[in-house]
């Protein structure tokens, strides 16, 4: 399995060399060739041939799925549909009349897919059903549903499989928007019984139109798992990822929306906003519990997204960044265990937890959160041990060690550039892929107080582009999305959805098709655009001082209405600060560029900070942007004092990444050397001169984009360097001694007694013994002889 796996993600896209011919509607009389074997699949090579295995699957009269079962397909080529000129019928209606087979995408991409309909189980798949938990014998994988879109009045709609039971789904990609009734989601609608579902990915708008359990999904709308048989028959959701965004009435997950049994959900992420007006909502799963049989577990998943639900007074509206809701009622409803998992998204609901908005109800024993991390501010923790919340995110930006836990081989991975996930950790099956160079947006055109056209640069190897829009204000919240399909699409229009006379931002992602060597960008950087009003941009902002920084502004020319005032505004209270908070402003007005300062700012304090221009419609706002000023570290005495150098110590900062360590020979700055990681608190200094006086001082490092070098520490204590060269006569007694706290020289001379920080404790002329008083501790002997000849020895005080 490893090796058909590692086969399956190194695989590079296959590109047609002809033109795609689209879709005529018709249905082909055979396959381009092929036995059906496993050694000698069926080719698929065209959409009349595609066409061609609808109609086979959906067949009357067969009982036990006997046009598909034990056969195998393989598509030679990208498929164009041709939607919604000519709407698709899936491949396989009914339990009884579904695909039974293996079907392999074998890496192409199937576009223009178009189905509105008003009938149940609506995707490329309307049911796929193997045998047994024992044979799970249909298959579907390496597939890409790159563009088009799929809508029904009714129930159980995705973008690969309607339905499922007793299937494996492996690889496979949706990047179109899906709306259903109820059980909506990127790749499988609904599963039931054992099934696997695998290294998938959606990026595509999901939505469910019923008014309550609606269950939508990027991954998985509703997995059934069985409830008995135990470990032998557990279900897998792994290894898959969601950046779609999800909205429904009710109970909506990035990765699944309900799921429940014997059902195990590893290594998969969400990244989207997650939304539903009530019931339970979660990063990971929406609505997770088990009855008296089964186990449902979380391992190794994160979330990033925003996740809402309804903040009005009612138990069942829990949001959680992993788990939203376990249930409520007369039944009685247990939970598994989250593991190893993280949130960084933002949570709100009438239930808002970081991790898990529900654990038990009606007395049953409490699910268990086990090495499970938050960053402090996405929600409020209420539940017991419910995970452990981190200070801020440089700090949860360095636990891959710390989530790997045991774990052999690691599961997580440092984003050390950052690469795949803005610095925070990743999963390591990842790590094998390209990410995909996230999309310069560009000026928005075309606005108006309801509408605009979101524009960006062509990405190479996508796809297609996942653009969405957010409110710019206080909450940020997710407003719509679209998927604009082609690699050299470059823009998209919103004409509905938006409110008018109101500042949005939009953000866009590049599309990766599946079963290559890459995989989806991040969100691009935000771009705003005011409605009905100035459209304000930061374009940059840098210390001036260890106090002060400065905020760089634009207004562009484009804005709508005469701008009368301008500045920015900040807060250390709320993300989305507004004129009501603490302002800098400047007094030339009109549009273009200006700079602003903010001064007198403290330490070891996260500010936020937002643009702002008033024109006579409304004031507008640029997108949040925050920054924080590293504490100052605290130095003490120096150590391991030498001929050469001195080893010098300091508190650690939190949130810095290294340390700037200056000697000083009296005012003059004599070097500079750094000491990388955020929990050093020491450094050796070496290449000085010795028997010289030297202080030291220490900077704490930031990253240089939101966080800032501290001042420069106080100077430390004196610390004098040793004597070069202990110079002694060929027969010379040298060796000193001590009794108890007396010090007994080899002979008359002068000595100096100095402790480990290298200041000198005491000083004594002709004398061959001295009586202290010291300290119990080490210490260092200076002793020259009558003679100019002298030793350096360390000593140990009782």
């Amino acid at each position: 399995m490893k090796k058909l796996i590692t086969l399956l993600f190194s695989a590079l896209l296959a590109v047609s060399a002809m033109a795609i011919t689209p879709w005529d509607g018709t249905t082909a009389a055979a396959y381009a060739g092929g036995a059906g074997t496993l050694a000698d699949p069926y080719q698929i090579a065209t959409a009349e041939q595609l066409a061609y295995l609808a109609s086979q699957a959906n067949a009357a009269g067969q009982t036990t799925n006997g046009n598909t079962s034990g056969k195998y397909y393989k598509l030679t080529a990208d498929i164009d549909l041709n939607g919604p000129t000519k709407p698709w019928t899936p491949i396989g209606s009914l339990t009884t009349a579904a695909f039974a087979g293996v079907f392999d995408g074998d890496n192409h991409i199937i576009s223009n897919i178009y189905i509105n309909a008003t009938a149940l189980n609506q995707g490329l798949f309307g049911y796929v059903v193997g045998t047994s938990s024992a044979n799970i014998s249909a298959i579907v994988k390496n597939v890409t549903i790159g563009s088009g879109s799929i809508t029904t009045t009714l129930s159980y709609a995705a973008g690969v499989a309607a339905r499922c039971q007793y299937t494996q789904i492996t690889n496979c990609k949706n990047a179109i928007p899906v709306i259903g009734l109820a059980y909506s989601a990127g790749i499988v609608g609904r599963a039931d019984g054992v099934s696997i579902i695998e290294y998938c990915g959606n990026t595509g708008v999901i939505k469910s139109t019923q008014g309550s359990n609606s269950y939508t999904a990027g991954i998985v709308a509703g997995f059934l798992a069985l409830t008995t048989n135990g470990a032998s028959d557990i279900s897998y959701v792994r290894n898959c990822y969601n950046r779609g965004a999800v909205n429904a009435a009710s109970y909506s997950g990035g990765i699944i929306g309900n799921g429940h049994g014997y059902l195990t959900i590893d290594k998969c992420f969400n990244t989207a906003a997650i939304s539903v007006s009530t019931g339970g909502s979660g990063g990971i799963i929406g609505y997770g519990y088990t009855n008296t049989n089964g186990v449902l577990d979380i391992k190794n998943c994160y979330n990033t997204g925003l996740i809402k639900a309804s903040t009005s007074v009612n138990a069942v509206n829990c949001a959680g960044g992993i788990l939203g809701y376990v249930g409520t009622g007369t039944s009685v409803r247990n939970f598994g265990t989250i593991l190893n998992c993280y949130n960084n998204g933002t949570i709100t609901g009438y239930v808002k937890e970081p991790i898990a908005g529900q654990l038990t109800n009606n007395g049953a024993t409490p699910g268990t959160i086990t090495n499970s991390y938050f960053l402090a501010s996405s929600g409020t923790n209420t539940i017991a041990n419910d995970g452990t919340s981190v200070a801020d995110a440089a700090t949860l930006q360095g636990y891959a060690s710390t989530l790997n836990n045991i774990q052999d081989p690691t599961v997580w991975s440092a984003d050390v550039n950052p690469n795949i996930n803005s610095g925070y950790p990743i999963l390591s099956w990842i790590t094998s892929y390209t990410k995909l160079t996230a999309p310069t947006v560009q000026t928005p055109t075309n606005i108006t107080s309801t509408s605009f056209t979101a524009n960006w640069t062509a990405v190479p190897n996508a796809i297609g582009y996942y653009i969405n829009v957010y409110k710019n204000d206080a909450t940020g919240a997710y407003v719509t999305s679209q998927y604009a399909a082609g690699q050299a699409t470059t823009s998209a229009s919103f004409t509905s959805g938006l409110t008018s006379n109101t500042s949005h931002i939009y953000k866009v992602i590049a599309v990766s098709p599946s079963g290559t060597t890459y995989i989806d960008s991040e969100e691009s950087a935000s771009f705003v655009v005011g409605l009905g009003g100035a459209t304000v941009l930061t374009n940059s902002f840098a210390p001036a001082s260890t106090t002060s920084v400065t905020i760089n502004c634009n207004i562009p020319a484009y804005s709508v209405g005469t701008v009368t005032a301008r500045g920015i505004c900040y807060s250390t209270s709320t993300q989305s600060p507004s004129i009501t908070n603490t302002l800098v402003t400047d007094a030339t007005g009109g549009n273009g560029d200006y700079s602003v300062t903010m001064s007198s700012l403290l330490e070891n304090t996260t500010y936020y900070f937002r643009a702002y221009a008033t024109t006579s419609a409304r004031t507008n706002y640029s997108v949040t942007g925050s920054f924080k000023i590293l504490s100052t570290p605290v130095v003490s005495d120096a150590s391991g004092l030498n001929a050469t150098g001195f080893t010098a110590n300091w508190t650690a900062v939190t949130s810095a990444s290294s340390y700037d360590v200056n000697v000083y020979q009296g005012a003059s700055l004599i070097k500079t050397v750094n000491a990388s990681g955020q929990a050093t608190a020491s450094l050796a200094i070496t290449d000085l001169t010795s028997e010289t006086a030297y202080t030291f001082t220490v900077v704490a490092k930031g990253n240089g984009t939101s966080i800032f070098n501290s001042a420069e520490s106080l100077a430390s204590n004196s610390v004098t360097t040793s004597t070069s060269t202990a110079l002694h006569s060929a027969n010379a007694k040298t060796a000193i001694s001590v009794i108890g706290k007396t010090i007994i020289l080899p002979e008359k001379g002068t000595v100096q007694v100095f402790n480990l920080q290298g200041a000198e404790v005491l000083q004594y002329q002709s004398v061959n013994k001295v009586i202290t008083n010291l300290n119990s501790g080490i210490y260092i002997v200076r002793f020259t002889n009558n003679k100019g000849q002298q030793t350096i020895q360390k000593i140990a005080i009782r």
